[in-house]
């Protein structure tokens, strides 16, 4: 698996259902900020308003055309925050520093700002993935009241 090629393409409206199906997968939803279930009525106003947005890119990753992972990067308050949701077939194979590793070169050949991950003190396979590709880590913080920590990478001059 990890010798297959990692192709990526903007999301589109028509993968709101398989992104609400991969957000809504117990693990992720474990390893969210915000826990609770998602309903589809509303996912589906936010992954319209985010797919339309300037400041926001997400990707799908795909591995021999089958979609693996959404890679959201998100403009938050001047900044830009990144986050990674894998298809639960896909897991625990190595694959998630190799999408995010593929997502950051595309995000870096068209923006320049620091891109920011915030992941639960707990998730230590995502904390491992983004150490992998190259995230700092810049603090501890807190999320919902959730202790977790803060990376950054910044484009390479």
């Amino acid at each position: 698996m990890n010798n297959s090629k990692v192709n990526y393409r903007e999301a589109t409206f028509k993968d709101a259902e398989l992104v609400f199906t991969w957000a809504n997968d117990r693990l992720v939803r474990l390893q969210s900020f915000y826990s609770t279930k998602i309903d589809l009525e509303h996912h589906l106003v936010w992954f319209k308003k985010k797919i339309d947005s300037t400041s926001d890119l997400f990707l799908i990753a795909e591995i021999n055309k089958i979609n693996t992972a959404l890679i959201r990067f998100e403009g938050v308050n001047h900044k830009t925050v990144v986050g990674i949701l894998l298809d639960k077939n896909f897991r625990k194979k190595g694959l998630s520093s190799i999408i995010l590793q593929g997502a950051m070169e595309i995000y870096f050949s068209r923006y320049s700002k620091t891109v920011t991950a915030y992941i639960k003190e707990t998730n230590i396979a995502s904390k491992k993935s983004f150490e992998k590709v190259g995230f700092k880590f810049v603090k501890k913080d807190k999320i919902n009241s959730i202790p977790c920590l803060t990376y950054s990478m910044v484009k390479e001059r």
